[in-house]
């Protein structure tokens, strides 16, 4: 039976196979849901240890004032600009008392308890089982197990698939995947909740190739290019669909019964998607891909070619045989002949490296800096511009050429993007103003521009934050130190509205009305004064000439001096 004939007659990209290949590839969706639903559900909550005495395990907030003097700054102590401890307090004696004087400074102890940053989610694996300080490996682990399953079921699917046939590979593999994902909601140990993820990426590996290889089977080889490609519209779309979720569902219970349900749904492909019809013919099952292929050209409205057909005779008369049996072959096949076995060698370091950077930036894209969600889904949906150039491109230009252009841009971009990150550490270190430290619950990363400004007798250069949006949930800073004056040209008066204090450094965040307030939240702010002695806020002059703020606090102890910060706006 000359299948590809056939298809060619009757329409391979007719209302038939339209129909079917879009069916087929809306399981892509979920089978994408799944490889980065971990990002959100094993979500790296920033997280401190639970100071006794001073709060209780329910009701314990990640930023609170006390944790000035019970708990260290990683890296320096002293230092604001770092983020709390995740391990060590200062050790504390008496335990039920919440006061300075309780906590030694120079001595650390080791924490049991956590409190977490909810700011992005109210609960994650992590929080839950506890995987903090030395257990903080174990959600890698968890991702490490899901690839591994990839492997298993890219091995196992596919042999079933090659001997029993590609629906029903498929099927089992909606059967794993949606088993598998659906029981992870349930778990109460981290034991359990690993080997689950190994068992969802052989489903989800399934899935998705099972269903690719119907897709494009179902069609004719004139429009193979165009469908190979266009099923990975569906996977990116599944992977940020997870990124939106993600946005309004915030316990990782929820949100992972919301990615295992709908896999459920496509179980009812066995009722009407068929078998391939080229892997029915080469399994010589002539009749049950002639019945698959007269259907095809019903829904079409073509006439099935009859003369293309052709019967094999059968001593029994029952059972039907290839004309030609072909030779058994294996994967091992490819390593006989040096030719096939270079080739091959290179194609599998090519899918090594594709899969490393692939999953490494799609798995980590919840850990860059600015908007988390915005960051995740633009990082994931970029897939799709790059399958539309591939179908637009591939057959004019040739599989080798976009190939070479794809790592060349690929590896251009990951060399360029380290070096523009390794700048930006080298050039902003902490207290520079780049990262915004924690106000309340949110984060925000911003953009600067240096600027030289006078210093006394000497020029010093400095960073002045530009490009922030009025949100007052995500406050923008300009950095000033302490006696250090700064000229921010404009012709427009500068108002503030929030002014935070560290140490004698301010940060000042331009505001639409003319109103100030002035909070003081970090270590050895204890309190902020307002009046003619201490002077602590003036505005002198009508816009285009100097605004001068000169703020004073009064430290907590003796160690600390009360140190004046003045930033001069023009």
């Amino acid at each position: 039976m000359e299948v590809d004939a056939i298809y060619h007659e009757i329409d391979g990209w007719g209302r038939y196979q339209k129909l079917m290949y879009f069916m087929l590839c809306l399981p892509s969706i979920v089978a994408g849901a799944a490889v980065v639903s971990l990002s959100w559900t094993a979500y790296d909550m920033p997280y401190r240890c639970l100071v006794s005495g001073c709060e209780n395990a329910t009701s314990a907030t990640y930023n609170a004032p006390f944790l000035n003097f019970t708990t260290p700054r990683q890296s320096d102590p002293a230092n604001a600009d770092y983020p709390w401890s995740e391990c060590d307090t200062f050790q504390h004696s008496p335990p039920d008392l919440c006061e300075a004087s309780a906590f030694d400074s120079s001595h650390q102890t080791t924490c049991s308890q956590y409190v977490y940053d909810k700011s992005v989610m109210h609960s994650t694996v992590v929080s839950e089982f506890q995987l903090s300080c030395g257990r903080d490996w174990l959600p890698t682990l968890a991702n490490s197990l899901y690839m591994v399953g990839m492997f298993v079921g890219s091995l196992v699917i596919g042999h079933i698939s090659d001997r029993f046939g590609r629906k029903t590979a498929m099927l089992l593999s909606f059967l794993v995947l949606g088993v598998a994902s659906t029981a992870t909601v349930f778990v109460k140990s981290f034991g359990v909740f690993a080997p689950l993820r190994f068992l969802t990426g052989v489903g989800g590996m399934g899935t998705f190739m099972t269903t690719f290889l119907l897709a494009v089977e179902t069609v004719s080889n004139d429009v193979r290019t165009f469908c190979g490609f266009a099923i990975h519209f569906f996977f990116p779309l599944g992977e940020s669909i997870v990124g939106v979720l993600a946005m309004y569902i915030k316990d990782w219970r929820d949100l992972q019964l919301f990615i295992a349900l709908p896999v459920f749904i496509f179980l009812s492909y066995w009722l009407f998607v068929p078998e391939s019809a080229r892997w029915l013919a080469a399994e010589g099952r002539f009749k049950e891909a002639e019945a698959v292929l007269r259907t095809a050209a019903k829904y079409n409205g073509t006439e099935f070619p009859e003369h293309l057909v052709k019967s094999t005779d059968s001593s029994a008369g029952s059972v039907e045989t290839p004309a030609v049996q072909p030779p058994s072959m294996s994967v091992l096949d490819l390593f006989r002949s040096p030719t096939l076995r270079w080739k091959t060698s290179i194609i599998l370091y090519q899918w090594f490296v594709c899969a490393m950077v692939y999953y490494g930036l799609g798995l980590n894209a919840t850990r860059l800096g600015s908007s988390v969600y915005v960051n995740f889904i633009l990082v994931q949906i970029i897939e799709v511009p790059a399958a539309f150039c591939c179908i637009l491109l591939l057959d004019p230009w040739g599989r080798k050429l976009i190939l070479s252009l794809s790592f060349v841009l690929g590896g251009l971009g990951s060399i360029a993007s380290g070096v523009v990150s390794g700048l930006e550490d080298a050039h902003g270190g902490p207290g520079d103003g780049r990262q915004i430290r924690r106000v309340g619950d949110v984060r925000d990363r911003v953009r600067v521009r240096r600027g030289v400004v006078p210093d006394g007798p000497s020029q010093q250069r400095h960073r002045h934050l530009v490009g922030c949006r009025p949100n007052r949930l995500h406050p923008c800073a300009v950095h000033c130190q302490s006696g250090t004056r700064f000229k921010k040209p404009g012709p427009t008066h500068v108002d503030f509205r929030r002014v935070v204090l560290d140490r004698g450094s301010c940060y000042s965040l331009p505001s639409r009305n003319f109103r100030t307030e002035i909070a003081g939240h970090h270590r050895g702010i204890r309190e902020l004064r307002k009046g003619p002695d201490a002077l602590p806020y003036s505005v002198v002059g009508p816009p285009k000439t100097s605004e001068v703020i000169r703020l004073s606090v009064t430290a907590r102890d003796s160690q600390l001096a009360s140190p004046r910060g003045t930033a001069q706006h023009s």
